[in-house]
């Protein structure tokens, strides 16, 4: 099965396929990165889940154990990273143990998030 999500903004149109829950990002432009970057910078909690997640599949509760956030808050912060393109549920039928993970989008926007931090 074939997902294609297309988001267009001011500065570029990001479109990622999803194939067997592996995604392809077709065009990223840089400045959507950096903006991105910025929006997750602002949140201490969009930020912590990120590195909490990393490249790996984890659950909101581990998610909530791992960054020190309460889980009401991670099911909020995973919604917001969803709707950014950050981060998929691989699993979104399920009530309990829904996995997520990093997008390659993600990983791009979390690398830029550490280089903005060492500035």
């Amino acid at each position: 099965m074939i997902f294609i999500i297309c988001e267009k903004t001011l500065y570029t149109m990001i479109i990622i396929l999803i194939y067997n829950n592996k995604e392809v990002i077709i065009m990223v432009d840089k400045n959507e990165i950096i903006k991105v970057a910025g929006w997750v910078l602002v949140s201490s909690y969009r930020n912590r889940v990120l590195i909490a997640l990393g490249g790996k599949l984890k659950t909101p509760s581990t998610l909530a154990r791992e960054s020190g956030i309460k889980i009401n808050h991670i099911s909020r912060v995973l919604k917001e990273l969803k709707e950014k393109k950050l981060v998929v549920c691989i699993n979104e039928e399920a009530h309990k143990g829904r996995l997520y993970k990093m997008t390659e989008f993600g990983q791009q926007v979390l690398q830029e998030t550490k280089r903005i931090r060492d500035l």
